[in-house]
């Protein structure tokens, strides 16, 4: 099997996202969303959370070692924070989130969501953002 390139889906996903209005849309809606989805799933009789996040981190491990432990370590504090709301708490957040990166494209970048054309822009992004936060694979 071929190893997909993260570093290219990231660039491509970069692309998407030049204006610095919509990143910050991005900063707060991608975390949200992800913050609400962990919490929903943690709340499964087996933590699907946990189990997205190993799924998650055992994939990272294999496309880019270096990005791995920074998206495992953002994603098992946005887990937490997740458990520890209440449903609605999480509703409120998912819905905010997807409202942030709709108005972003919209108001700012006047273009649509990456993922309207690649679904899997919808797992490069909180990747894209990690990078961006930490700057694991360089000056994106």
């Amino acid at each position: 099997m071929t190893r997909p390139d993260l570093r290219a889906a990231i660039a491509d996903f970069e692309r998407w996202h030049q204006d610095p209005r919509n990143r910050r849309c991005h900063d707060l809606g991608i975390p949200l969303i992800t913050l609400a989805a962990l919490g929903l799933l943690a709340r499964a009789p087996i933590d699907l959370g946990l189990a997205l996040l190993a799924t998650s981190f055992a994939l990272d491990l294999w496309l880019e070692k270096r990005l791995a432990l920074a998206v495992l370590a953002v994603g098992l504090a946005l887990w937490a924070a997740g458990r520890a709301l209440p449903a609605w708490g999480l509703g409120a957040s998912f819905a905010l989130g997807w409202v942030l990166q709709l108005l972003g494209h919209r108001a700012f970048e006047k273009n649509a969501p990456a993922f309207t054309t690649n679904l899997a822009h919808l797992a490069v992004g909180p990747r894209w953002l990690v990078n961006r936060w930490f700057r694991v694979l360089g000056d994106r």
